[in-house]
């Protein structure tokens, strides 16, 4: 066996936070500016000339992106608050375009967004701590202000606004959604409203909430309810809303400004220009509005290559795959070497975790909006009229993250497999018939309990479960292997003791595998079962787990069945022909890092990704 190095064929772009900078210090031009997030890789800042609209592109001095953007005018500074791993405040000076020396709050990975308070600092918010941080700019420091509320549970403080009286108000959650104020000369947090209130934003004269599907209006003084609570369904009488400006924020709600005279009725980041156009953006374009005149052009600079999702490979051998983050998949030709990525595939942000080819068509299941999509490549690409990529039936509110991602069935449908909602644990299955596109779905199919992984044999569905959810630690329960019919009635499965947990579950021949940590005796493996009787045989015992190293153990990242009698294992930095039942390794090779993703072609070639690169194993 050899791992042949072919491409980085995943790139796209993610854009996470823009702003309109009046007066560029370094040529004293309007700049739209743009925050990328790269998967695997790097983020970028990006400067689009609104007049010419030509664009510069910066590399973040680290992390893989950010959420946050503020303009300190006053020093020239762009300040950017990344993600996902090592929440940095990065400082750009804009005359020069240099950076100064990152600063950061132990522990902290993600900065949300910013806003200035009374005393001329400004606050970010984070994750997973719950705290705001603080920039002096005076001192150019960077420090804890606190942590918003005692819910131990939560983890986000975001997002957070300035409120009328220059104090900072903003929402912590997931696990009990509440919103706060942070009075600066006293250094004192206090939460107001009700549980479940998020702040959506903050104007001269209240404070704009949520609950649920009811709006609400609070006076930013008193912090009390200022006006009736308004059901988002019935915003066409407001004649009992007495403020002006509650009355025109409502209907900015019901109708978005621009959005009825863009393709699609998408888009988001709107900005009027100082010549009266209006910039914007659409995923992986932006939008330029000139009175009556609408174009969508794609950003001005290269996209960067970024982390590999999933990888799946259709009939011709095409190998088709998702990125880490933002809505593209991307097609790969081996034969040619050609690549090409699409714009995003449906409205909703977030990321392909399915890809399933079938009849042609490729079918794919999303997160966050719990979205299914189906894509035909030889039809012409039109996403503004849900034409081709085609968004199905979602899943939400319910469910939201297909981790378990997607198979075709014993019946030739597509079935995906989910964790619930944010803040919520368990999950469930949804069922797209790939003829009629009707969706069906069953949920907390074991209470509590999110799908961790889905595979298909010729007659049966099988699953794994865990405790992972969206917004919420794992939670630790007793886990369970499923076998399950078309209609996802469970017709098998077994529950395993506390501290053991499954990663994927997969058919290869007449065996069912499902590989596992046990951390009770601080082992991994692969569970085996004889499919037509699911009688368990002896587990494949692999090493020691080191939840540190699992790039340097025995740990299997991914597999992929190779024939009747064998899979493809990924473990650590090798790839291994495995024999089954035994676990006998019959071949294998060295690979640069951890495989998360693997699919093999109708022609017994197996592909298989490492962050953005895309390999072929040659037997």
């Amino acid at each position: 066996m050899k791992a042949n190095y072919l491409a980085k064929p995943c790139r796209n772009y993610c854009i996470l936070a823009n702003m309109l900078l009046p007066s560029d210090p370094k040529d004293g031009r309007e700049k739209y500016v743009l925050s990328t997030f790269a998967a695997g890789g790097t983020g970028r800042i990006i400067f689009i000339d609104t007049k010419t609209e030509t664009g510069e592109t910066l590399e973040l001095p680290g992390d893989e992106g950010a959420w946050a953007l503020y303009y300190l005018e006053e020093t020239g500074e762009l300040l950017v608050g990344t993600c996902a791993n090592y929440g940095y405040l990065h400082r750009l000076d804009l005359k020069t375009r240099t950076w100064a020396e990152p600063l950061r709050i132990d522990g902290e990975t993600y900065i949300w967004n910013f806003a200035r308070g009374k005393d001329g600092c400004v606050y970010g918010s984070n994750y997973p701590g719950c705290i705001l941080v603080k920039y002096d700019p005076n001192t150019q420091t960077l420090t804890n202000a606190g942590r918003v509320c005692k819910e131990e549970n939560n983890h986000y403080s975001r997002f957070i606004y300035t409120n009328a009286d220059g104090n900072i108000i903003g929402s912590a959650g997931f696990d009990v959604l509440e919103m706060y104020y942070y009075d600066i000369d006293k250094r004192e947090f206090k939460i107001f409203g009700e549980i479940g209130d998020a702040v959506l934003s903050a104007g001269e004269d209240y404070i704009f909430a949520e609950n649920g599907d009811q709006y609400k209006f609070y006076d930013p003084f008193t912090l009390e309810l200022m006006e009736p609570v308004v059901s988002k369904n019935s915003l066409d009488d407001l004649s009992m809303i007495q403020h002006e400006s509650a009355r025109k924020k409502l209907m900015e709600v019901k109708n978005p400004p621009y959005i009825d005279q863009v393709p699609g009725k998408s888009g988001s980041g709107f900005h009027k220009l100082s010549d009266g156009r209006v910039i914007g953006l659409q995923g992986q374009e932006y939008i330029m509005i000139d009175k009556d005149r609408v174009e969508i052009k794609p950003i001005p600079a290269d996209p960067p290559a970024t982390k590999i999702m999933t990888v799946a490979v259709d009939p011709d051998g095409i190998v088709w795959g998702s990125c880490g983050f933002g809505q593209t998949i991307f097609f790969y030709n081996p034969k040619t070497g050609e690549y090409k990525n699409t714009v995003q595939v449906t409205k909703a942000g977030g990321e392909v975790y399915g890809i399933c080819p079938k009849d042609g068509k490729i079918f794919l299941s999303s997160y966050v909006g719990g979205d299914h999509m189906v894509y035909d490549p030889q039809k012409p690409w039109n996403h503004h009229d849900n034409l081709n990529p085609k968004t199905l039936e979602p899943v939400r509110p319910l469910m939201t993250r297909p981790m378990g991602k997607s198979v075709i069935g014993p019946d030739g449908n597509f079935f995906t497999g989910w964790c619930a909602a944010y803040g919520v644990y368990g999950g469930g299955i949804s069922r797209i018939n790939t003829k009629t596109y009707k969706m069906d779905y069953w949920y907390q199919i074991i209470p509590q309990q999110s799908i961790r992984s889905i595979a298909s044999s010729n007659h049966y569905l099988y699953a794994v479960t865990g405790g992972g959810t969206s917004g919420l630690p794992t939670r630790k329960d007793r886990f369970h292997i499923l076998r399950l019919d078309c209609d996802c009635n469970i017709v098998w499965k077994k529950q395993y003791d506390l501290g053991i947990v499954f990663s994927k579950v997969m058919v290869v021949g007449n065996y069912v595998l499902a590989g596992y940590v046990d951390k009770n005796k601080n082992r991994v493996g692969i569970y085996v079962f004889q499919e037509d009787t699911m009688e368990e045989l002896t587990p494949i015992d692999l090493d020691e787990y080191d939840k540190n190293n699992l790039v340097g153990t025995r740990f299997p990242t991914d597999a992929v069945a190779y024939d009747e009698h064998t899979a493809v294992v990924f473990m650590g930095k090798r790839a291994c022909l495995m024999r089954i039942p035994d676990g006998a390794v019959l071949d294998e090779c060295p690979i640069e890092g951890s495989a998360t993703t693997s699919a093999k072609g109708q022609d017994g070639k197996v592909y298989f990704a490492i962050e953005s690169k895309l390999y072929e194993l040659e037997f």
